[in-house]
């Protein structure tokens, strides 16, 4: 049966998932000039990029894994992936037990005006703190952005401040916003796949977000 895309990564017995985070891939050029200054310029499009290595309990486990890759390595679907190991919540609600008022949350896009969204629908004791990572989901397309600036809690709507905004269609009016355990649609980077030698080994790859 084809591959029907995007596709999620398959839970393979004996493959276990290090933590992992997503991190944001900016590239600056900076010049030096005459008179001591330095300037800097963005030379390409900031993109969310995930890291991860997987280990192996058994010799099966790594041959599914690398079955599965190989799989998927050169099709041009995309793979959903969100975070490994660790729990992505708001900075507020991270201790302990997850928080209900941060673990039931969503919210919908009500605006979008640069890099500021006005949601509604979220839980009023919802607290959000700068650096929380917000998801946008719409029609299948999926967005993240670092947020900079919120209102406080107390309401069901909140003006929220992103530095970057989402690219792409999710971050729109009409989408719902997720404030724990965002998803990216991601690629595998090219040349990135390490896979497990000898038994018991370990194995890693990149993956780098498509906007779409």
């Amino acid at each position: 049966m084809p591959t029907t895309y995007p596709v999620a990564f398959p839970d393979i017995a004996g493959a276990v998932m290090r933590p992992a985070r997503f991190r944001l891939s900016d590239t600056v050029s900076m010049l030096l000039t005459n008179s001591g200054v330095t300037s800097h310029a963005r030379v390409a499009t900031p993109v969310w990029t995930l890291s991860l290595g997987v280990d192996f309990e058994t010799v099966q486990a790594e041959e599914d894994f690398d079955r599965f890759i190989q799989s998927v390595r050169d099709a041009l679907g995309s793979v959903i992936v969100g975070q490994y190991g660790v729990f992505c919540r708001p900075r507020n609600h991270s201790s302990g037990m997850p928080n209900a008022s941060a673990a039931d949350t969503t919210g919908l896009v009500a605006s979008t005006e640069g890099l500021t969204v006005d949601i509604v629908d979220v839980d009023p004791n919802l607290s959000l703190a700068e650096a929380d990572l917000v998801g946008f989901e719409k029609d299948g397309a999926r967005g993240l952005g670092i947020l900079q600036e919120a209102s406080p809690p107390g309401s069901s709507s909140r003006t929220l401040t992103l530095r970057p905004a989402p690219r792409g269609p999710a971050f729109a009016a009409g989408a719902t916003v997720r404030f724990v355990d965002p998803k990216l649609k991601m690629r595998i980077a090219a040349a990135s796949y390490s896979p497990a030698t000898g038994y018991f080994g370990s194995a890693s790859l990149d993956l780098v977000e498509v906007a779409i």
